[in-house]
């Protein structure tokens, strides 16, 4: 319900995608790295925090500070990542390079500190949508 959100699935709708329903959210056990996941079927999903030894706070902070990002905007990040999955796109470089281009779209839009943040969120989404293609 936050602008941020509403301006994503305004962006989501405006390319022609919908949003599984999510039935629930929880934790599990999702190995190291990991912030969040959806697990899901072609119908549903459940929005899973890792609980593996840290907390999803603790794992947003680690995130960062590896890419020097506010923890708000890294919560915002990995939100926008997660629900890009539940819009229908399966594969991590796929939904790297869709986020990638909202926070594009977001920075043109803004100005300021917010344009700074979505430059910021731009610029993670473009390297790991590299890695996540040579891990193909």
């Amino acid at each position: 319900n936050s602008e941020a959100g509403n301006s994503f699935v305004d962006y989501v709708h405006s390319r022609g995608k919908e949003f599984m329903k999510i039935k629930g959210v929880g934790s599990g056990d999702l190995g190291e790295g990991v912030v969040a996941a959806i697990l899901r079927n072609d119908l549903e999903g459940i929005l899973l925090s890792n609980y593996d030894g840290k907390s999803f706070d603790e794992r947003i902070s680690e995130m960062a500070n590896k890419y020097d990002l506010t923890h708000e905007a890294t919560t915002e990040y990995v939100l926008a990542h997660e629900l890009a999955h539940a819009a229908g796109y399966t594969s991590e470089a796929e939904t790297e390079g869709f986020i990638k281009q909202y926070f594009e779209s977001r920075a043109f839009q803004t100005e300021g500190e917010e344009r700074e943040k979505y430059v910021g969120l731009a610029r993670v989404a473009a390297e790991r949508e590299i890695e996540m293609e040579k891990a193909d």
